[in-house]
């Protein structure tokens, strides 16, 4: 048998890839909050931010839901496989770190276009919402908090 080549892999997508197995094999079901870090780091075996990192991944890619404070929570895949498009990009092919060289290149392109089309009233919801975000850190509010209480609050 010919030697094929071997691509190296990121130690967070190795961890990434176990976890992602054990979930589907339904070690953790549907709302089930997966072990610590230091936990899952000393089981298998490598870093706290190794682990870190994966759990990242994992969000990113709708698997499982961080939660500040509380832990990592598996996310039902049936209602996020729904929304996804036909193609499928592979786990190997990208990650968080990707995403966010991605992110940082369009964000600012896309902050420069709003600023330079931003009307009085904009910069006025921009200020107001600024402020807003001040008054609930000066009072512990968790920033997914008030997003949540903004969000219904329009409803």
């Amino acid at each position: 048998m010919p030697l094929q080549t071997v691509e190296p892999q990121r130690l967070y997508r190795q961890i990434a890839e176990q976890l992602r197995l054990s979930i589907g094999a339904g070690e953790w079901g549907v709302g089930e909050r997966l072990p610590a870090e230091r936990d899952l780091a000393r089981q298998l075996g490598v870093s706290r931010p190794s682990v870190r990192e994966a759990l990242i991944a994992l969000e990113v890619e709708g698997w499982v839901e961080v939660r500040t404070g509380s832990g990592v929570y598996v996310l039902d895949r049936t209602a996020h496989n729904r929304g996804k498009s036909a193609v499928a990009i592979a786990s190997n092919e990208w990650g968080p770190l990707e995403l966010i060289r991605a992110r940082r290149v369009l964000e600012g392109e896309i902050a420069s276009i709003a600023a330079h089309a931003a009307k009085r009233k904009d910069l006025a919801a921009m200020t107001s919402a600024l402020e807003s975000m001040a008054t609930d850190a000066h009072r512990g509010v968790l920033p997914l908090e008030g997003d949540r209480a903004f969000h219904s609050a329009i409803v």
